[in-house]
């Protein structure tokens, strides 16, 4: 009997050891972690970089939206018929013009924003859009102020010499081609706004360039 009696008080010994570790265990399991990333509010809502950009395929005709990069300090008004796409890492935004009657491709309005003191000087980058071009003639040039900012405006026609990087839409040589190019100096650095493509397509969308730089003010 007191084998027995011993055995019993032994497995029960062992039983309680066993639940103990298991509750300990238990309890020290994290809680699951959160749906998302990034920094969030109360509200759940995502701010800052990871906020979602303007979605592509949505037509102009409203403020800009900021797609990626710092905020300029500035604000323009988007022509109507222009339809904003995928930003990129070195793109504030980016616009697709349609393209007129006779010409094989749309053209594209590219938005740059560096951050203050960055980009360059302002003839130092109208000259290089100007070396993007073979046989463009004398480029026409003015100088005008909008909302208290100034704007550096710049035509060219011509043979386009595409290339890859910052500014590019592709490689290879385009002939009659246009670019209007235009920096605005405002107080957080220069906004750079270049408008490239067939010069049928750019031709039609040159009002509506100059009205969006008419309709530039601070924020």
């Amino acid at each position: 009997m007191k084998m027995r009696a011993m055995v019993i008080v032994l497995v029960m010994g062992v039983a309680a050891l066993a639940f103990y570790a298991w509750s300990r265990n238990t309890a020290r399991q994290p809680a699951p972690p959160q749906a998302g990333g990034g920094e969030t509010g109360g509200s759940g809502v995502v701010s800052g970089a990871d906020a979602p950009a303007m979605p592509p395929g949505m037509p102009g005709g409203s403020e800009v939206v900021i797609q990626s990069g710092g905020d300029p300090g500035v604000a323009w008004v988007v022509p109507k018929r222009w339809v904003s796409e995928p930003g990129s890492a070195m793109r504030l935004a980016t616009y697709g013009v349609p393209r007129a009657a006779g010409d094989s491709e749309d053209a594209r309005c590219a938005v740059y924003y560096f951050g203050p003191g960055q980009g360059g000087g302002t003839d130092a980058n109208l000259q290089r859009w100007t070396d993007e071009f073979a046989d463009a003639g004398a480029p026409e040039r003015t100088t005008r102020s909008s909302g208290g900012l100034e704007i550096s405006r710049l035509r060219l026609r011509g043979t386009y010499l595409a290339h890859a990087g910052m500014g590019g839409d592709g490689q290879g040589t385009k002939p009659d081609h246009e670019l209007l190019g235009a920096i605005v100096t405002g107080a957080n650095g220069s906004v750079f706004f270049k408008l490239a493509g067939p010069a049928r397509t750019v031709d039609a969308a040159a009002r509506e360039f100059d009205a969006m730089l008419a309709s530039l003010k601070k924020k």
